[in-house]
């Protein structure tokens, strides 16, 4: 994968607390992440190693996967780079899909299709279990279907919206997808837009009342010093 999506705003948001050395440390280990499309080995020595650092920097190093990475397997992963490669390899499946499919017709109209053996679509009871819940919220909701996590960070991502995708994903989920927890949602798309629009509400409140605070202090400040020289 050689391109991903970065919002300096976001990434400011988790990450403004680095250190210059760990901010460098994640960065770098974010594009080895992509690049190599799986996930860091829990190997200290490599790892610093490929990112050309010394054994002084063993503590920058393990601060960053403290605060950005979970170790599962061997390996530490990152949770939205995960989804986004998920969401990257399900695209290129579904281009290799169409791709097949085309060939297919033209075969057909040459008249040269042979006869080949369906794909594998295998599947779990954790799969079985969200198409379960998929399909009984899209009855009730008159034809909705459900988005899945994959879906609304791919479009958190494509429409730059302010807030947190899974948190929007999780709330809407435990909810049933419903719109103020009643009415059955219709547009998951919109309701994410407003979500977004709220948390720019939310921000700007925050500055105008931080705004606020402010100019009270310099005026009593200024009230103090006109007293004094009085």
């Amino acid at each position: 994968m050689n391109h991903y999506p970065f919002t300096i705003r976001h990434y400011y948001d988790d990450a403004g607390h680095l250190s210059p050395i760990e901010h460098y440390i994640y960065r770098t280990m974010m594009d080895w992440y992509y690049l190599d499309e799986k996930p860091i080995p829990d190997d200290q020595r490599l790892t610093l190693r490929r990112l050309k650092l010394k054994a002084e920097n063993k503590q920058d190093l393990t601060n960053v996967l403290a605060d950005f990475f979970t170790l599962r397997n061997g390996h530490w992963h990152n949770k939205r780079i995960d989804a986004e490669l998920e969401i990257y390899r399900s695209g290129n499946k579904q281009k290799s899909a169409a791709g097949r499919a085309s060939a297919l017709a033209r075969a057909k109209a040459n008249n040269t299709l042979t006869v080949e053996q369906p794909f594998n679509d295998r599947s779990t009871p954790v799969i079985e279990e969200v198409r379960s819940k998929n399909k009984e919220v899209k009855k009730k909701s008159g034809g909705f279907t459900p988005p899945s996590q994959q879906d609304v960070i791919a479009y958190w991502t494509e429409k730059n919206l302010l807030g947190d995708p899974e948190q929007f994903f999780d709330h809407f989920t435990s909810n049933g997808w419903k719109v103020s927890g009643k009415a059955p949602m219709k547009d998951w798309k919109a309701a994410a837009r407003n979500w977004s629009k709220r948390e720019v509400k939310n921000e700007t409140s925050k500055r105008s009342t931080t705004g606020s605070k402010h100019s009270e202090v310099v005026d009593r400040l200024a009230a103090q010093i006109a007293a004094e020289s009085e």
